[in-house]
């Protein structure tokens, strides 16, 4: 009788643990990366065309795949959000030809010191790179701009999945920041006759 309540008593305790466990894991909701707020362009032509030529190898290093606001999506919704068509004719091209996010495994310090320390476990880089091109009515390119934007963050071995999560997504916005300044730079140098 006493082991028949002892395996009653387990299965409960059990039961309960795991219970505990499953309501602990809770994915967070991120916001929608957009970039309105980041301000307008707007192009003498009367249509945009957002291109990719990037294609994601889908295995590491290369893990932009994994990430909730992927850097190639990001690249094209930048284009929807700030160039703005103000024109009856022509057209703008905007086309990405890099994307990607390289995660690299980090040395960690084995040591004694090193156990009982949380350490950097892997670095996470980003690359966007795309052009804009302007077409006139007869689609005869008359000019373009590009933009290269790389930033890298690192993430600590004990991060949890939204820990993680969240910091791919705030790398994303932040390599975007720093497209939207180079890319706005070089329309302006580069495509004068075409802004309105």
């Amino acid at each position: 009788m006493m082991t028949r309540l002892f395996k009653l008593f387990f299965v409960c305790v059990l039961a309960a643990v795991m219970s505990a466990c499953a309501s602990d894991v809770r994915v967070q909701k991120l916001p929608e990366l957009t970039f309105k707020h980041l301000g307008e362009i707007k192009l003498n032509v009367a249509r945009l065309e957002t291109v990719s030529k990037y294609k994601a190898p889908l295995k590491r290093p290369n893990v932009e795949h994994l990430f909730s606001a992927k850097p190639d999506s990001a690249a094209q919704r930048w284009a929807k959000d700030t160039l703005v068509m103000a024109g009856q004719t022509g057209l703008a091209r905007f086309t990405v030809h890099e994307a990607s996010v390289v995660e690299e495994k980090l040395q960690m310090d084995s040591s004694i010191s090193g156990l009982f320390t949380k350490q950097q476990s892997e670095r996470y880089t980003v690359r966007i790179e795309a052009t804009l091109e302007v077409f006139d009515a007869l689609a005869k390119r008359r000019g373009f701009a590009s933009a290269n934007a790389v930033r890298s963050t690192t993430i600590r071995e004990d991060a949890t999945l939204n820990e993680r999560d969240k910091a791919w997504f705030k790398l994303i916005e932040e390599v975007m920041n720093v497209f939207d300044l180079e890319m706005k730079r070089n329309i302006k140098r580069h495509l004068v006759n075409w802004i309105r």
